[in-house]
């Protein structure tokens, strides 16, 4: 009897706890789904191609040399940063090689000879060297190069007699466009200046038709100096 009574007063317990069934029913309209529709609510998980890959790197590694894929995620992260670094180094190199002269053919790699000097075998009197016997002797060897090269040097004796430029052995051709800017040789003088280094600095070679089509600019230009 003892334990009947407890039954009941449990069963009464219970039904107390029940809730009261609510007096009217919420009916959601058929529409309700298309106010959840659009990329807020897509919980479609995505995996980058970065992500993707350094998984496949993880799992190549730690098969390669059996380590854990928590080392293997190590190596990848410090061959990330390398490469990160590697990137930012190319680009520093490249906006200082446009930076600078373009007559630097390879920056770090010039040699002070180069990067001083523009007469290597002529002597510091450019005045008294006979360039169109120089030039004439490097296009009879077919060494255009030099002829060129002849030509420009030949060019600067020039604007020094005529004292638009002061010639220094130790400047650069980017020196001397400064000096003649302004001047009526100016425009004529930068497209000499590019020919030059193109060819000369750049180490490119010329055959006889590319070496005509250059004198002549630097034959126009010596033209316009009388005496």
């Amino acid at each position: 009897m003892f334990w009947f009574g407890k039954g009941i007063e449990i069963s009464n317990a219970q039904e107390k706890e029940v809730p009261d069934i609510p007096k009217e029913i919420t009916v959601l309209p058929n529409s309700f789904k298309n106010d959840y529709t659009g990329k807020a609510y897509d919980y479609i998980e995505t995996t980058s191609l970065l992500a993707r890959f350094k998984n496949w790197f993880i799992d190549v590694i730690s098969g390669w040399f059996r380590i854990e894929n928590e080392s293997a995620g190590n190596i990848f992260t410090v061959l990330q940063y390398l490469f990160w670094i590697f990137v930012i180094l190319l680009v520093i190199y490249l906006i200082v090689k446009i930076i600078l002269n373009k007559e630097i053919r390879w920056i770090f790699k010039r040699t002070k000879e180069d990067a001083q000097h523009l007469n290597f075998d002529i002597g510091d009197n450019i005045s008294e060297v006979d360039f169109k016997n120089l030039i004439s002797e490097a296009v009879a060897s077919k060494d255009y190069r030099y002829a060129i090269r002849y030509y420009y040097l030949f060019l600067l004796k020039k604007l020094d007699q005529f004292d638009v430029i002061v010639y220094d052995a130790q400047k650069t051709t980017y020196d001397y466009q400064i000096e003649v800017e302004g001047s009526k040789y100016a425009s004529g003088f930068s497209r000499a200046t590019y020919y030059y280094t193109y060819i000369w600095y750049g180490e490119f070679s010329i055959d006889e038709h590319e070496y005509v089509q250059t004198s002549s600019v630097y034959d126009q230009l010596l033209k316009q100096f009388k005496g």
